[in-house]
């Protein structure tokens, strides 16, 4: 049986989070959060600070991952794999690299054919 690589889901945490704003099941799992009062999250807007990816939507329950080996996709310049890149929302559901906002994440993997990084909190 043949199978291919891949470092998503190693090491996963998620957690449950209220819901605030627009959270649609079926269009936001697998996008950036960022997290708001309550606690609850929200689909994160350009230049937010990114707490991990939405994976399951349940009315107004969010299941967040927040740690271990995440993947999104990202705009604008490809970030460094196999170093510690800034990365902040990019306000279209993925993440780009700002070294003066972002926060430290470590780059795992980036796949530039189809614009997705593997990445997890700085080691």
């Amino acid at each position: 049986m043949a199978f291919g690589k891949s470092l998503e889901g190693i090491g996963e945490r998620i957690v449950t989070f209220g819901k605030s704003g627009t959270i649609t099941k079926g269009t936001h799992e697998g996008q950036v959060a960022t997290v708001v009062a309550g606690p609850a999250v929200k689909v994160s807007a350009s230049t937010n600070k990114v707490a991990g990816i939405i994976k399951k939507i349940n009315d107004d329950n969010i299941g967040v991952q927040i740690g271990g080996i995440m993947k999104a996709d990202y705009s604008g310049s490809a970030p460094t794999a196999g170093a510690v890149n800034n990365l902040e929302a990019d306000g279209s559901g993925g993440v780009n690299v700002d070294a003066g906002n972002g926060d430290p994440f470590f780059v795992w993997e980036v796949d530039t054919t189809n614009t997705k990084v593997y990445f997890s909190r700085a080691l």
